[in-house]
C-alpha cells in the first residue's frame, strides 16, 4: 500500500519551469512512479484538496501570475487539481477501481478560514473557497 496524504499539490515545478501545466505533468509522474513501487494489486490512497473544473481551468491560466504574486511574499506556488484529473490520470497510467469521495468535516459554511498559508490576513467564509478535500483510492491493475 502506499499512502499519499495531501502532497500532490505541492509538486508544481520540474526543477527550472513552474505553473499549471508543468504541475500537471509533475502529477502524473508521481503518480506513475506510485504505480511502479506498488506491486500488482498494490493499493494507492490518495488525500487531496480538489478544485472545481471551472476554478481548475482559471487556477491553470492564472498560474503563471500566480507563482509571481505569491513568490513576493515567499509563498511557494500550490496548483489543487481536479477530481477529474486525479480521475483519468489513475486511469490513463493504469490503476484500476479508481474511486473518490469526498470528506466531510464536522464544519461551518460560515467558518472563517485562511485560504493561502502565509498570508494570515486573507480569510474568507469556507462556503467562498472553491476547494474540498477528496480522498482518491485505486489498485495496481
Amino acid at each position: 500500500a502506499l499512502v499519499l496524504p495531501l502532497v500532490l499539490h505541492h509538486i508544481t515545478s520540474d526543477g527550472e519551469q513552474v505553473g499549471g501545466r508543468v504541475a500537471r505533468s509533475q502529477v502524473k509522474l508521481a503518480l506513475n512512479e506510485a504505480r511502479r513501487v506498488l506491486k500488482p494489486s498494490g493499493r494507492l490512497w490518495v488525500s487531496e484538496f480538489v478544485a472545481r473544473r471551472p476554478v481548475y481551468a482559471a487556477e491553470l491560466l492564472a498560474s503563471p501570475m500566480t507563482k509571481r504574486v505569491l513568490g513576493l511574499a515567499g509563498i511557494p506556488l500550490v496548483v489543487m487539481h481536479s477530481d477529474a484529473f486525479y480521475r483519468n490520470t489513475l486511469a490513463e497510467i493504469g490503476f484500476d477501481a479508481i474511486e473518490s469521495e469526498a470528506v466531510q468535516a464536522d464544519v461551518s459554511p460560515l467558518d472563517l478560514i485562511q485560504p493561502v498559508i502565509g498570508l494570515p490576513w486573507l480569510v474568507v467564509p469556507r462556503f467562498a473557497y472553491p476547494i474540498s478535500s477528496r480522498l482518491f483510492t485505486a489498485i495496481r491493475g
